[in-house]
């Protein structure tokens, strides 16, 4: 709030521009192009890897990182990996490829194709079955929810 009473201060005494003025404070040298290639190939070498792991391995604060991550490689993170918000030149090559191929083949075949054509979103879903934190704290023997009242674990057989 205190800001904000100064940006109108400054304005009522006649500043025009928005822009910061220049200033005798150092550059941001953390957020430099060797920096900003070097992160962009150690994420594409390890998308799940973390802010404080770049920071690390680059030796730069996690700020810098987010900053360069965010605004200069232009990621995000999604479940835990970091994507690229755009796509690249080869990804829309090959999109616009596909695209073709589709195309072609609708003209080749009409309504057929259309009727041939299955549609999903993009979601991948894994299957497991993690363990328990009963069955981890009994030593790996899984107990059963009726068991549990008993205090006691009892071995599946197999």
């Amino acid at each position: 709030q205190t800001r904000v009473f100064e940006w109108c201060k400054c304005f009522r005494e006649g500043r025009e521009h928005v822009e910061n003025e220049p200033h005798d404070r150092q550059p941001r040298t953390s957020v430099a192009k060797p920096n900003v290639d070097r992160a962009d190939t150690l994420i594409r070498e390890n998308r799940r890897i973390t802010m404080k792991e770049l920071g690390a391995m680059l030796s730069i604060s996690v700020g810098s990182v987010e900053d360069i991550v965010k605004f200069h490689l232009q990621c995000r993170k999604v479940n835990a990996r970091l994507v690229p918000h755009t796509l690249t030149d080869v990804n829309k090559m090959v999109c616009m490829q596909v695209a073709s191929r589709l195309l072609q083949q609708f003209e080749d075949e009409g309504d057929a194709f259309l009727k041939s054509v299955v549609t999903t979103d993009e979601m991948w879903v894994y299957y497991f079955i993690p363990e328990s934190l009963q069955s981890s704290a009994s030593g790996g023997v899984p107990v059963l929810p009726n068991q549990r009242e008993r205090g006691g674990a009892v071995r599946q057989e197999k």
